[in-house]
């Protein structure tokens, strides 16, 4: 049997205006965290570059911003060459053991 998991309706407020969300309840605090972010980020372009761009273009380079980091992120938490290393390893200890393993 399949447990449900429980949905929260939250506001999210972001500036003037609140989004509608239904999150699951553990996740709550990460949509309020990123909501967070959205802001200051938004904030900080904002203060760099008011009456210089539209709204539109700060919001594309808070955007920007924000998705850079993510991409670096998943990018150092890339697991992947370390496994391909592992693998590379094991093969080599058993072609050196004649195949044999424990």
């Amino acid at each position: 049997m399949s447990e449900e998991r429980e949905k929260l309706r939250i506001n999210l407020k972001l500036y003037d205006t609140e989004i509608p969300l239904r999150v699951y309840r553990e996740e709550e605090a990460l949509y309020r965290r990123a909501g967070d972010l959205v802001v200051s980020t938004v904030r900080k372009y904002t203060a760099r570059a008011q009456g210089k761009k539209s709204a539109i273009d700060i919001l594309n380079l808070a955007l920007v911003d924000i998705a850079l980091k993510y991409e670096m992120e998943v990018e150092r938490n890339d697991t992947k060459p370390f496994t391909d290393i592992i693998t590379k390893l094991t093969s080599e200890i058993e072609n050196a053991l004649g195949g044999k393993t424990a």
